[in-house]
């Protein structure tokens, strides 16, 4: 299997991108699927939001669109990214996820 570059990839949004690429070549496969649950268990105790979080859930959102197989991990990982954002940017963001606005990279 492909070497995702963890430890190359530093930050969130990185991490997100390599799981996206990776789902753009091999969508529905169950690599991608364990690389979905084992990101969501890397951020899973992230208590900060992060500074790019529209875009974090833009991303994976996609994944979660482009491989329907991954929507238990990508539901994981966006109900935790949304959990970050303030009380007034979560019905926002979960808007945006249902009508996949602008979320196609």
């Amino acid at each position: 299997m492909q070497d995702l570059g963890d430890a190359n990839a530093q930050t969130m949004q990185k991490q997100l991108l390599r799981l996206h690429s990776f789902g753009q070549r091999f969508p529905n496969s169950g690599a991608l699927k364990r690389l979905v649950s084992e990101f969501y268990t890397k951020i899973s105790n992230q208590t900060e939001k992060p500074y790019n979080l529209e875009v974090q859930v833009a991303i994976a959102t996609d994944i979660g669109f482009v491989s329907p197989s991954t929507y238990p991990g990508i539901a994981a990982i966006l109900s935790h990214l949304i959990s970050l954002a303030s009380s007034k940017e979560k019905p926002r963001l979960w808007q945006k996820v249902r009508k996949n606005e602008s979320y196609t990279i």
